[in-house]
């Protein structure tokens, strides 16, 4: 467990000791990871992957009569909240009657402390950790050893194509693995029991990059996991500078972040690869994965999704991501609210080159948390549709301090010449419309959140906080 006192003596030990470091508390991580669940849920997602539409929803039903009777009769939190609106588990039995029961904020799961946690688990077989997600606001999260067990079989299972356990890989998360004055090479640290290269991704500038370029060139990779924004300003590097490469990874999953598409893009040209898509969250409650049919699909027997439509774009249904979970009895979430967008076409079915009978889904838009204002109200959550337009950029973020203004954060590329500005801001002008001011800044590196992502908006405006 990291406190200031562990910090201090890792940030503080040579890099060999920082690798065993990594490397004991990796082997720590995949015994609870790995165990006799492990493998039998690994085989039910093997499995469950051809089920029909009417299995699915069947198996869901199911799955839900159990988590909302064991909510139910061993949590405080559920017990009094179903009694509130006069139900009980028996009430409840598919999917269509979860619309019954309140939804579930953050705030209620902050405030409900460890009465939403199981009496039928022992405190000291649940695992915590703290998180702040890209919204900054600490939330605890509670996973019992089934769920965790659950994600990683289902992880191997569905999520990995053409890659297996123990295979060398490389991430890139927000773990601060090198201390942030670093100047020099090693930008990265090695956890050895999973065969992983941690590199950092907080030293990710033009001075630094060469060094991570011939490190994963030397340094066989089967894969790269993790942010998608670190990975494409590799590729980005690479193509622009026209430093040698050519460890090419079999393929590469994207994770915790928006997958813009001239980041999928870029490090499918200069990695010669494929990109792998995928949608979940550090409380296990519901999934979206990209299959071999090149389609988002809605993983039914991970967790349930109801989708609250919330407005149209592009023709397509957006619509509120709202999970609950199907297998952590020990801190069941019911009709939670996690903060994400998606777009679907309510009329498109999956056809018989997808093996998933979940729903399609067009795009993950990422966290309703983060948002920017037009001065007649309206939220925009997303920029990439406007940024594949613009013209030599190498990142874009926007800035939000006021309601009638946005600053442009931009990292330019090599080609970038006084035309793209306007150009850019035409692109701007031609979604949002003519009455938002905006202002350009340009800047040598993105602004990343305290978490290591990479945001593409960036509101700090009051209300553009969860609620």
């Amino acid at each position: 467990m990291e406190n200031r006192l562990t910090r201090s003596i890792y940030d503080h030990s040579p890099v060999f000791l920082q690798n065993l470091f990594s490397s004991l508390y990796g082997w720590r991580k995949m015994k609870a990871r790995y165990g006799a669940i492990y493998h039998e849920l690994f085989e039910f997602f093997g499995q469950s992957a051809s089920w029909s539409a009417q299995q699915l929803q069947e198996f869901q039903n199911q799955k839900l009569q159990q988590m909302v009777r064991h909510a139910y009769e061993h949590t405080a939190f559920y017990r009094e909240r179903m009694d509130a609106v006069h139900l009980g588990p028996d009430d409840i039995r598919t999917v269509a009657d979860l619309s019954k029961l309140p939804l579930l904020n953050k705030e209620d799961i902050r405030a409900s402390g460890s009465r939403m946690l199981s009496d039928a688990y022992r405190p000291e077989s649940i695992f915590s950790h703290v998180t702040s997600g890209s919204t900054g606001l600490p939330m605890t999260l509670h996973t019992g050893p089934d769920a965790l067990q659950m994600a990683y079989a289902f992880h191997w299972a569905r999520r990995r194509p053409g890659v297996k356990r123990g295979d060398p890989y490389a991430s890139f998360t927000g773990l601060q693995i090198v201390r942030p004055g670093a100047t020099r090479p090693p930008f990265w640290r090695d956890n050895w029991a999973a065969h992983q290269r941690m590199y950092s991704i907080f030293h990710m500038n033009d001075r630094n990059l060469v060094h991570y370029v011939r490190e994963l060139d030397r340094h066989a990779a089967r894969y790269l996991d993790g942010y998608p924004s670190p990975v494409y300003l590799i590729a980005e590097y690479i193509e622009r500078t026209g430093q040698k490469f050519g460890n090419y990874p079999q393929a590469v999953f994207s994770t915790s972040e928006e997958l813009q598409p001239h980041y999928r893009e870029t490090i499918e040209r200069v990695l010669r690869t494929k990109v792998w898509d995928s949608y979940g969250q550090g409380e296990f409650a519901a999934s979206i994965t990209e299959y071999s049919c090149g389609h988002l699909h809605y993983d039914m027997d991970y967790g349930v999704i109801e989708f609250i439509e919330q407005g149209r774009e592009d023709g397509l249904v957006k619509a509120e991501v709202v999970c609950t979970g199907l297998y952590n009895y020990a801190w069941p979430l019911i009709r939670y609210r996690v903060g994400d967008l998606v777009l679907y076409d309510p009329t498109e079915t999956p056809g018989p080159a997808c093996a998933n009978q979940g729903r399609i889904i067009r795009k993950i838009l990422g966290r309703t948390g983060q948002y920017f204002v037009l001065p007649d109200g309206t939220r925009v959550t997303n920029i990439s549709v406007i940024a594949k337009k613009c013209r030599n950029i190498v990142t874009m973020q926007v800035l939000q301090k006021t309601p009638d203004r946005i600053e442009l954060l931009v990292q330019k590329g090599k080609a970038f010449v006084p035309a793209d500005e306007q150009h850019m801001l035409d692109m701007f002008a031609a979604k949002v419309g003519g009455d938002l001011k905006i202002d350009v800044r340009y800047v040598n590196e993105p602004l990343l959140s305290r978490s290591g992502k990479f945001l593409s908006i960036i509101s700090q405006l009051d209300q553009n906080r969860v609620r």
